[in-house]
């Protein structure tokens, strides 16, 4: 009996001990550095290295969940590759986000300095027609300028047009895509901390994981030595 103790202690000592699979001594793939985003390119190429980065994350998940098929207690072994998986994908998706927030800012820029030029070329249109909008010859106040003989400058130019249809559509759809960016922001602000605070929780619970994990190792390591004070000499 006191022997089947020994070894039943020694084998939970030993598992505690264990280190984690190959390929993620420090608990999981460590996080890419944070890049300064500023450029559309900077952005566009994060975005790129994101993708690639999930699949080798999820190849070094499946080659953990394969090992762990070795081990003695194999669900635990699981949950911790599934962790680290889950912590390694919130690094990338971190990146990923703040890319992605700096391309809509800068689309936002975009539009809101293309609309301004458009109005700012329509007021000058407006102002222009109205410089060139002939007076009522003095005398003939009433009377239409095609009914009095009053000489034309032959190369005289016709007035501007305003803007076209097009163009008020297309201001219109920027103002409507404006608007609709603004009503989002909440939603989106609501949604990453959202996140944040799930990454929090699970932070939290990987911790009490960890405690729970060295509390086991200690209380083996403890029935080891009661274990062996008490074997016979």
């Amino acid at each position: 009996m006191n022997r089947f103790l020994r070894h039943l202690a020694a084998c939970l000592f030993a598992f505690a001990m264990l280190p984690p699979p190959a390929g993620a001594a420090d608990g999981r793939p460590a996080p890419a550095s944070p890049v300064a985003i500023d450029s559309v390119e900077t952005a566009d190429r994060i975005i790129e290295q994101s993708a690639r980065a999930r699949e080798r994350i999820e190849s070094q998940f499946q080659r953990e969940t394969g090992a762990c098929a070795d081990r003695f207690f194999a669900s635990s072994c699981e949950a911790e590759a599934r962790e680290r998986r889950r912590r390694a994908l919130n690094d990338v998706r971190t990146q990923e986000v703040e890319a992605n927030a700096y391309k809509r800012r800068v689309r936002t820029e975009q539009r809101d300095a293309a609309l301004k030029e458009r109005n700012q070329a329509a007021e000058e249109d407006r102002q222009r027609r109205e410089g060139q909008m002939p007076a009522t010859a003095p005398g003939h106040a009433g009377i239409p300028d095609q009914d009095l003989d009053i000489p034309r400058p032959a190369d005289s130019e016709p007035a501007a047009a305003g803007p076209s249809e097009r163009e008020r559509q297309h201001a219109e759809r920027l103002r409507r895509a404006r608007e609709k960016e603004a009503a989002d922001a909440p939603r989106r602000a609501e949604k990453e901390a959202a996140f944040a605070r799930k990454a929090q929780q699970a932070e939290q619970e990987q911790q009490a994981l960890r405690q729970r994990q060295a509390e086991k190792a200690k209380e083996a390591k403890e029935a080891e030595g009661k274990a062996n004070s008490e074997a016979p000499k």
